[in-house]
């Protein structure tokens, strides 16, 4: 079995290593970028020593590095039993799950760092399909920006406090919920390259100290402004990172091809068994990891606040309900009163938002807030409210699929229904 074919087929449970033991070393001893880690060591059943090394970053924090027989995991693909040995990967990420608890770390980070068997140099790639898909890509997002609705969002609990603190008040003005000037300039720039000069726009990516992101990295931030126009961002960024691979290939030095092989196991395994505990957020190849807070949880507890009630406002084009307990700000829903069309009569629920203190007080958890929230929003209105599911998290997706008034319209489009009477 190769590499490869041993990588996409490397086990996936955690399994706990017979023995480990810990100790704390001084890494880079002797230089100026010495520093104390901790180290913990397991060798496998077939006889590799594997260390994991947990380094101080901030407070809290660690880089995850690891070695077999004293070389890093990822250079030491010469010696087979490393690469084949299933109990090395396994145990290495058991250890960071389990130890990471130990040690109350709220960040860690994992790299994948490529070898030199990563490495190919590759020539002759055609480039008119792929400036051709690249072109239709582009136009799509342009067309999509080009006809979106701007609604004017009201500031949140948040920023109106910043303002009145420092004295601002143009933080109080209402702000596009998309930023059309933002992407539609750069997005006629990079068609009208592909168009007519290919070879300019991949010069400009080349200049770029990252080449081939700094241009186009405004293309991926943020992703909820990719999700209002159903566009993939990163399609967009791919299929010209294409278009400069391509034409790289057709130089004499051709295009030197970079695939890590152990980057997709890891990000199998790490979201495999770190989600539920742990954010996941990967750039490039390195895996950062962030400690969820303590949510709240959801499930069939009744509510148990005598005097929740929420008040309406006007902000700019939309509408802002604040959640009270008595007298109290626990949070806020805005959107936006829907006039017209399919959902005429409806509350355009746009985001939702319980305060930081709300969030951390024993008293306001496993209380279904958000979702006594909503529900008396939906009661205002004749045939309740709606928000679509790309604009919706995962987890407020999930909370509302509890509700018995809770439907869902063609696949995209979640719905509740009013309780006239009982609630509102």
């Amino acid at each position: 079995m190769n590499f490869k074919e041993w990588l996409l087929n490397e086990t996936i449970d955690l399994i706990k290593p017979k023995k480990t033991t810990k100790r704390s070393v001084i890494k880079n001893k002797g230089t100026n970028t010495a520093k104390e880690i901790i180290e913990y060591q397991f060798t496998t059943p077939i006889g590799n020593d594997v260390k994991v090394h947990f380094i101080p970053q901030d407070k809290d924090s660690y880089e995850i590095q690891f070695y077999v027989n004293d070389k890093m995991y990822d250079n030491a693909t010469e010696k087979e039993n490393s690469i084949r040995d299933p109990h090395v990967l396994s145990g290495v990420l058991y250890i960071m799950k389990n130890k990471a608890k130990q040690l109350k770390a709220q960040e860690l980070s994992l790299t994948a760092r490529t070898g030199a068997g990563d490495y190919k140099t590759v020539r002759n790639i055609p480039t008119e399909p792929r400036i051709a898909k690249a072109l239709t890509i582009i136009n799509d997002f342009i067309l999509k920006l080009s006809s979106y609705p701007v609604q004017m969002i009201p500031p949140s609990e948040s920023t109106i406090e910043l303002a009145k603190k420092f004295k601002k008040p143009n933080l109080l003005e209402p702000k596009p919920d998309l930023e059309i000037k933002r992407y539609l300039p750069l997005a006629i720039k990079i068609k009208n390259d592909l168009e007519n000069n290919p070879n300019n726009l991949i010069a400009q990516l080349m200049s770029q100290e990252n080449a081939a992101t700094t241009l186009i990295d405004n293309l991926l931030i943020p992703r909820n402004d990719m999700q209002k126009l159903n566009v993939d961002g990163k399609e967009i960024v791919d299929s010209i990172k294409d278009v400069q691979n391509a034409l790289k290939s057709q130089q004499e030095s051709g295009w030197l091809r970079n695939i890590n092989r152990r980057e997709k196991i890891y990000e199998r395994l790490i979201n495999q068994h770190f989600t539920d505990e742990w954010n996941i957020k990967k750039t490039g190849t390195t895996f950062r990891l962030t400690k969820k807070e303590n949510q709240i949880t959801e499930n069939t507890i009744p509510l148990n606040i005598d005097n929740l009630h929420i008040t309406k406002t006007k902000a700019g084009d939309g509408i802002n309900y604040t959640i009270y307990d008595n007298e109290k700000i626990i949070g806020h829903i805005s959107g936006f009163e829907q006039e017209f069309g399919q959902f005429k009569d409806m509350f355009h629920l746009y985001k939702t938002e319980l305060n930081k203190e709300t969030r951390n007080d024993p008293k306001y958890q496993n209380k279904n807030i958000y979702r006594t929230a909503i529900q008396k929003v939906a009661n205002l209105y004749k045939n309740g409210l709606f928000v679509n599911k790309y604009e919706a998290s995962s987890l407020l997706r999930d909370s509302l699929k509890k509700m018995d008034t809770y439907e869902l319209v063609n696949g995209d489009v979640i719905t509740i229904k009013p309780k006239k009477g009982i609630l509102s």
